[in-house]
């Protein structure tokens, strides 16, 4: 079950991830809900899933699966992120919607970014996913971010490609 890389998963991310519409991922997630491996927590959280349901699950997964979902999600992630920022741009009313498409994807963001830059040193397309994501949202970082953060987020893809010329 590739919910189990989840902590936190909208319709949208599970579409991308078992390749089907919106809808039909909805219908699926909802069937989740009525057998209770998974809670509705509003459409500002999506849904969560019980620690140990999550556990389960992942330990279902192979390593090859697990890497495949990660990749999906964090390439999906890093488009929301840039889709955002473009919003952002834009101002007004479409700024408000940038910050919250922003706020509504972080956790899944932020774990995108996690993957990818902990295993940029030994992946390329991880390494140059690890680079994208600083520059997908680099507005709404500047404003969303400490300083502290933005420079690990910057530092990686660095720490990435010094670590793969060695």
């Amino acid at each position: 079950m590739a919910l189990g890389v989840f902590r936190e998963i909208r319709a949208s991310d599970a579409a991308v991830i078992w390749g089907m519409t919106q809808g039909e991922a909805q219908g699926f997630l909802s069937k989740f809900i009525s057998c209770s491996m998974l809670k509705w927590g509003g459409p500002d959280s999506g849904y969560t899933m019980h620690e140990l349901v999550g556990l389960c699950a992942d330990a279902r997964c192979t390593e090859e699966e697990r890497r495949a979902i990660r990749k999906k999600l964090s390439d999906h992630s890093v488009t929301l992120f840039a889709r955002a920022n473009v919003l952002y741009l834009q101002g007004g009313e479409a700024l408000e919607r940038g910050l919250a498409l922003f706020d509504a994807h972080r956790i899944n963001i932020e774990s995108g970014w996690t993957w990818a830059s902990a295993h940029a040193e030994q992946d390329e397309w991880a390494d140059q996913l690890c680079a994208r994501f600083p520059v997908a949202g680099t507005d709404i970082l500047d404003i969303r971010q400490t300083p502290a953060e933005r420079i690990r987020w910057l530092q990686a893809p660095l720490a990435a490609a010094a670590g793969r010329e060695n």
